[in-house]
This record gives structure tokens, C-alpha cells and sequence, in this order.
């Protein structure tokens, strides 16, 4: 039997650290509960780019804290492409080695 969690974002760049912790620990029990290793199931954080470099390896020296094992990064909406491929770029030379 497949057992599948359906688990609720916690953005940690609007919502207390604790509010992340707590849903990581929840997530945590649900998958030993489940039968599953904590420890082998991957945990994707999102950050956005608002901010600058400084808040961007902050919010993810926080993911990796709660055990995040990969990032993704949300460069904006409505913006032009150039902008949303330069503010990527940015990102990722600012985030390179933290995660």
C-alpha cells in the first residue's frame, strides 16, 4: 500500500522560524508514522527574491537547518524575462555552497 502525504508550505520568509520547525517535525512524525525514514525523504524549501543576496543566504542557512536537501527559488511575477533570468542568476551565485 502506497501511503501519500499531501503537507501544507510553510514559507519561512513570511511566517516565523518556529512555524517551519513545527511543520518540519510535523512532516517528521507523519512519515514515521508512515512506515518512512525521515532521513531518506528529500525536503524541497522555496525562497523568494525579495531582498537582497544577505536575506536570500539567510533564509536558506535556515532551510538547511531544518534539514532542507534542495531550494528553489521564486524570482517574481509580472516581471520581464531578462529580469526574472538576471535576479536567477544573482540568486545562485549568492546561494552557491549553502544548500
Amino acid at each position: 500500500m502506497e501511503v501519500g502525504i499531501v503537507f501544507p508550505q510553510a514559507d519561512i520568509g513570511t511566517q516565523p522560524v518556529e512555524d517551519a520547525e513545527k511543520a518540519v517535525a510535523r512532516l517528521r512524525a507523519l512519515l514515521v508514522e508512515a512506515g518512512r525514514d525521515p532521513a531518506s525523504f528529500g525536503l524541497d524549501a522555496r525562497i523568494r527574491a525579495t531582498g537582497g543576496p544577505a536575506d536570500w543566504v539567510a533564509a536558506a542557512q535556515r532551510w538547511r537547518s531544518l534539514g532542507a536537501t534542495h531550494l528553489c527559488v521564486s524570482v517574481g511575477r509580472g516581471i520581464p524575462a531578462m529580469q526574472q533570468l538576471e535576479t536567477a542568476i544573482r540568486m545562485k551565485q549568492a546561494l552557491a555552497g549553502v544548500l
